[in-house]
């Protein structure tokens, strides 16, 4: 039987949860956390929370004192146990209250946790590279909104349509200014020689998780990052292209329109980071 945890209630996930009032259903107003749980830890816990709350603070949600993060590790850690899964994919979901139109009647947080199992291969670097490509029909903005998970996600919903359409891996989506932003489900990088590149804060890529992650295993490794407006011309001519995020850690591209990549450098950098992401 599939489980998951509705404002602290377990409970069966069939039937329904939400009335036609929900404020994720009819707004997408919300937040939420993807994250990989192996035996019973959140990869980069810390780093999740941290961005839950900070979301939910700018969002003008009213959270409660008991709804802090520890509280909710242990419901995820619940959920996980019910399920006997020595590795998941976890997603928290964080929603206003019902009632308003587009200005809410009330601010309280509910929550709803998923959990599904995960095979060995995600913690393995992908051996086939990644075909990815540029989705051309709408553009993110750069607003302080941009860098949240929030549960309107149309924009990424129709990028992976057209991705599967191409017979891509992935589609990368640019800003409103046509610098590349970010994917579907990840954070961007390249290498140009030894310096890792991303776009910089503000170019309306979500912030990621485990590229917060990635970038402070450069700081304190002695890699050379630089974070700049990136151009799709920039990632044509990089040696090597990689994408991140919080389930399979670093993914390498092989190829974006004429252009092929290698990994030589990424091959290194796996292991080593995801024993880092193991201490942190």
């Amino acid at each position: 039987m599939e489980w998951l945890i509705l404002d602290g209630q377990l409970r069966g996930a069939e039937g329904a949860l939400f009335g036609a009032d929900n404020r994720s259903f009819r707004y997408g107003d919300g937040v939420f956390e993807t994250m990989l749980v192996q035996h019973f830890r959140i990869r980069n816990s810390k780093a999740h929370g941290q961005r839950l709350l900070a979301s939910l603070a700018l969002l003008g949600f009213d959270v409660p004192r008991h709804f802090n993060w520890v509280y909710l590790e242990g419901e995820i850690n619940r959920l996980v146990t019910k399920h006997h899964l020595p590795l998941a994919r976890v997603r928290l979901t964080v929603f206003r209250a019902d009632g308003g139109l587009y200005d809410p009647a009330d601010n309280r947080p509910h929550f709803l946790v998923q959990c599904w199992p995960l095979q060995e291969q995600v913690l393995e670097l992908n051996s086939n590279g990644m075909d990815i490509g540029i989705f051309p029909d709408a553009r993110k903005s750069t607003d302080l909104f941009s860098a949240l998970k929030t549960n309107n996600a149309l924009t990424y919903v129709m990028a992976a349509k057209y991705a599967k359409a191409q017979k891509w891996n992935e589609a990368l989506v640019l800003n409103s200014r046509g610098y590349v932003a970010d994917s579907c489900l990840a954070n961007v990088f390249y290498f140009k020689g030894e310096v890792l590149h991303t776009p910089a804060p503000g170019e309306g890529a979500v912030a990621g998780t485990m590229a917060q992650a990635l970038l402070q295993y450069c700081d304190t490794h002695g890699i050379r990052t630089v974070q700049e407006p990136v151009t799709v011309a920039d990632l044509e001519k990089a040696d090597e292209v990689l994408l991140t995020n919080a389930i399979y850690g670093l993914r390498w591209v092989k190829q974006l329109h004429h252009c092929s990549f290698g990994n030589d450098r990424i091959a290194a950098l796996q292991r080593p980071f995801l024993d880092y992401l193991n201490h942190i």
